[in-house]
């Protein structure tokens, strides 16, 4: 299957219409969204090559100029001797592959062609960055020049994810195909708030009093917008409350996940006697726990 069929579009296909779908069948295909890793490796590293424009003119070349297949089981006209081979050199070719024609001639596989070597990039992003597709471009240094590359990186992105963009590697022997750039993801901490699956969790702490007779926080969710949280009366230890469309991407455009605070109650530790005799009293009027 071609890049162009892995993208679902024509040959002659703009940029734009190349990076239409690319966002498309990367938001479908996903690992974090349930999609298929391998598959999604494959949709990227499409794009990577047909959104470069060197790229994509040696791989159309490629593409329309595919090298000659060699059969074990060729035929030979006539009474000719099956041991003849007949060697289509290229008045070019400044020493012919004889032995590789030979050996693939009589079935065997002669070694693939060396690459250069790969090159990784480490990208940070901060935690709230990864709610929403991010454009990063990449400066880094090959052996020969200093590239600049353009990627997308798609919402709801988590640490360890890395992107292969094909033929962007080292090119220290230009005899051979460049290396692949590998594109790895960190995403930072947050001070607040930690990831669970597509929700994002927050642990709040109030105090047993404040959980007996009901509070009301000031609460900065992840989108940046405050809402007062009202926590009721009897509130119990780990209660969550939960607010829609404040987490990451849902499967197939279906939406966010929720923003979840976790409510941690604390007991007080050093309450003076009048405080503990208050308390006692309370409870002889109405034992607790009953």
């Amino acid at each position: 299957m071609s890049h162009y069929q892995t993208l679902g579009v024509a040959e002659s296909a703009s940029p734009e219409e190349l990076k239409a779908a690319f966002r498309s069948l990367a938001k479908q295909h996903h690992p974090d969204m349930g999609g298929d890793q391998a598959k999604f490796q494959q949709i990227n590293e499409a794009y990577s090559t047909l959104s470069d424009q060197n790229a994509r003119a040696h791989y159309d070349h490629m593409l329309r100029n595919p090298q000659p297949q060699y059969s074990p089981h060729a035929q030979h006209s006539g009474g000719g001797n099956p041991f003849e081979f007949n060697f289509n050199f290229n008045a070019g070719d400044p020493f012919p592959n004889i032995h590789e024609q030979i050996f693939q001639h009589f079935g065997f596989h002669t070694r693939q062609p060396q690459r250069n070597r790969n090159i990784r990039l480490t990208v940070e992003l901060d935690f709230l960055e990864t709610l929403n597709s991010q454009v990063k471009v990449l400066e880094y240094k090959t052996s020969n020049t200093t590239e600049t590359l353009q990627i997308e990186i798609p919402s709801g992105v988590d640490s360890g994810t890395v992107f292969t963009v094909a033929n962007r590697g080292d090119d220290l022997n230009i005899g051979i195909p460049r290396g692949n750039l590998e594109v790895a993801i960190r995403v930072k901490p947050h001070n607040r708030f930690f990831r669970n699956g597509e929700n994002i969790i927050e642990d709040i702490t109030i105090d047993c009093f404040q959980a007996i007779i009901g509070h009301t926080l000031t609460v900065q969710l992840p989108s940046g917008r405050t809402i007062e949280l009202y926590v009721p009366p009897g509130t119990q230890h780990q209660s969550q409350f939960g607010i829609t469309d404040e987490g990451f991407p849902r499967n197939h455009n279906a939406g966010r996940g929720k923003y979840i605070a976790k409510i941690n109650i604390m007991i007080p530790t050093a309450l003076t006697t009048d405080q503990l005799n208050l308390i006692k009293e309370i409870q002889k009027i109405r034992p607790i726990n009953t």
